[in-house]
């Protein structure tokens, strides 16, 4: 047997085929894993990995007793909010997730306001129209994280990046 000191607890929505939850884990950074993932796919992977799961949405997850009973230190909301169908229900369930002062980060494209750092025709092309429900901006993320109980204590230089990631803690 394994033994290992936890350090925090970690729920990761739209944990997709679980790379992140599984370099977390590892003992050097302490982590007890769970994740939220819809895919019955995905979530067969998670199963194979032994990373604890719930098959469904963030929404769905947020509406149950394990979410309120089992809070976590931090939950992560990793280029997902964008293609959410309801991003206020989502930052909601991730609030119930956390435990009192937990954190939320959040990473998505950061597209909105800032220069385009490639060239303009690999924007413009004859590929299917983008289906991202969401694009967000540094202020309308900030805004909608207070708007869900939540003050953003870290951002990124998103001006710099093409992400835009916001570390925001639980607040009443």
């Amino acid at each position: 047997l394994e033994f290992r000191r936890v350090l925090f607890r970690s729920c990761d929505f739209g944990t997709g085929e679980g790379q992140f939850l599984e370099i977390i884990r590892k003992p050097e950074y302490g982590a007890s894993v769970f994740g939220v993932e819809p895919s019955a796919k995905n979530c067969e992977r998670l199963r194979i990995l032994n990373i604890p799961y719930f098959q469904g949405t963030a929404e769905g997850f947020g509406k149950g007793n394990e979410a309120q009973d089992n809070p976590v230190d931090i939950v992560t909301i990793m280029w997902t909010l964008e293609n959410s169908g309801e991003c206020r229900s989502l930052l909601s369930s991730a609030h119930q997730t956390l435990r009192e002062g937990g954190h939320v980060v959040v990473a998505t494209g950061s597209r909105i306001l800032v220069p385009f750092k490639k060239p303009l025709h690999l924007y413009l092309s004859k590929n299917p129209a983008d289906t991202h429900a969401f694009r967000f901006s540094a202020n309308t993320l900030r805004g909608i994280l207070a708007v869900c109980g939540f003050e953003v204590v870290h951002a990124n230089r998103y001006l710099d990046s093409d992400i835009l990631c916001m570390i925001a803690q639980k607040r009443e």
